[in-house]
């Protein structure tokens, strides 16, 4: 699984709760990393990757609770948070995400071609950040790495840089939320998402909630959370 685009998240330390029972288990995730995970208008948390884990987890009868909250005790964490680090366990993944490379909305750039020896931005550490580099080479570009989602966005708006690479779902509703953007035509593969423990710990974690994931991809319940988020199953 390759580096997930997330706007303020490194690389996290994942708490192992020696006192977590066989059957409860809470996991980490963020609160303003639409569509994936946000709080609500009722201050709840919810999104697509908060949904899916309560639908499997309930098809596998165990008990998940979602914190936001990194200063909480939590023994499992969003595949998001965990930058591919080989310090984890995953469970099967449920969704293959991709990045695209974004411009200014009225711009007149429509491919790779047209970016040749400019400025672009990526969230560091990011999936972006990471294909950035690699075609980096071929097109001369000068890569800058932002943590802040919204800076970068505006630093495209504001023409100090040309464009920039993110999370296709992310650069989606941020698009629908007004940022003045427009994607490229075709995404790039980027990595998938899942639920991360640490390695060699709650391994019946994983191996119930695979069975949550694998029974909502086939009585079709992952389908309808992906389209209540206008999400494209890839």
């Amino acid at each position: 699984m390759k580096k997930l685009s997330i706007v303020f998240m490194m690389l996290i330390v994942l708490v192992v709760l020696s006192s977590c029972s066989n059957s409860s288990y809470t996991v980490l995730v963020t609160n303003d990393n639409s569509p994936y995970s946000f709080t609500d208008e009722s201050g709840n948390l919810s999104g697509f990757e908060v949904e899916v884990l309560k639908s499997a987890a309930k098809a596998a009868e165990i008990e998940v609770k979602v914190t936001a909250d990194t200063g909480s005790e939590y023994n499992c964490c969003s595949s998001l948070l965990t930058d591919n680090s080989d310090s984890f366990d995953y469970t099967s993944s449920y969704y293959d995400t991709a990045i695209i490379f974004a411009v200014k909305k009225k711009s007149k750039i429509y491919v790779y071609e047209q970016i040749v020896d400019q400025k672009i931005g990526v969230i560091k550490d990011s999936s972006g950040d990471e294909f950035a580099e690699q075609i980096a080479p071929q097109y001369n570009l000068n890569v800058i790495k932002y943590t802040d989602r919204n800076k970068m966005y505006k630093a495209v708006t504001n023409k100090k840089i040309i464009g920039c690479f993110d999370d296709l779902l992310i650069l989606t509703q941020s698009i629908k939320d007004g940022a003045k953007l427009r994607m490229f035509a075709y995404p790039e593969n980027s990595g998938t998402l899942s639920f991360a423990v640490n390695k060699g710990k709650n391994s019946k974690f994983i191996t119930n909630l695979n069975k949550g994931i694998k029974t909502i991809k086939e009585n079709g319940e992952l389908k309808k959370i992906a389209e209540k988020y206008n999400i494209e199953l890839r």
